[in-house]
């Protein structure tokens, strides 16, 4: 099954919850409880994590912060889906739990091959795979190539003008059908994340390039 943990952002861990809380408020205790009894409120949580006085305290100081990387993820995640018009919560926790789950993992194509992403063996999978089995497919697609799109663009580049592989704009499209495919396929509905995939596949462009923009701020993440 998919293994991106969706809706992080109304579990957020002690840890998080003490961390923004204190960022926000300073040496304040009574402001401190407040913002930490606003961020488990699913109403409130969202404006909390939009200000912007969170995301300059995390830039200010990347390579010492004490949070968890999904809560890193989303804040950037956050920043750059809205400054390119897509100003949706749902979708800034789903990308950060794409690329918390991808970066755990050690996927790093420049390093150990660990990305790439084959999609004629894939699509072989699809092929003998039962129905039940494909929405896990899709989905795996989906974010593998979101993933790799959005953070190692210029690897795709240059593999494709080095070896003849498929363009950028090729595994787009193959991230983008994916998705689709995931948003209309039985299970979707089971899992309510019908509108997410779909969301996902027809901003699948310019998700990929808000993630092309924040790629460069992931060296500080340890």
């Amino acid at each position: 099954m998919p293994k991106v943990r969706l809706e992080y952002r109304h579990q957020l861990s002690l840890n998080d919850l003490h961390f923004i809380s204190s960022a926000l408020a300073g040496d304040s205790p009574r402001e401190a409880e407040a913002i930490a009894y606003l961020l488990v409120d699913p109403a409130t949580v969202d404006t909390i994590l939009d200000q912007p006085a969170l995301l300059d305290y995390v830039l200010a100081s990347p390579d010492t912060l004490r949070i968890s990387p999904r809560l890193y993820f989303y804040l950037l995640s956050r920043h750059s889906l809205k400054s390119s018009g897509l100003d949706s919560p749902q979708l800034a926790d789903y990308v950060s739990g794409v690329l918390e789950f991808f970066m755990h993992a050690g996927f790093h194509p420049h390093t150990n091959g660990r990305g790439v992403f084959y999609v004629v063996d894939w699509l072989q999978q699809v092929d003998y795979s039962p129905a039940g089995k494909r929405y896990e497919l899709y989905v795996m697609a989906g974010e593998h190539l979101l993933f790799l799109t959005g953070i190692f663009p210029n690897f795709i580049e240059k593999r494709s003008q080095r070896r003849a592989a498929p363009a950028l704009s090729f595994y787009e499209s193959i991230g983008e059908a994916s998705y689709r495919s995931a948003a209309q396929h039985p299970f979707s509905q089971k899992t309510d994340t019908t509108e997410l995939y779909q969301s996902i596949a027809d901003a699948f462009p310019a998700v990929r390039s808000a993630l092309n923009d924040l790629s460069d701020r992931l060296m500080f993440l340890d």
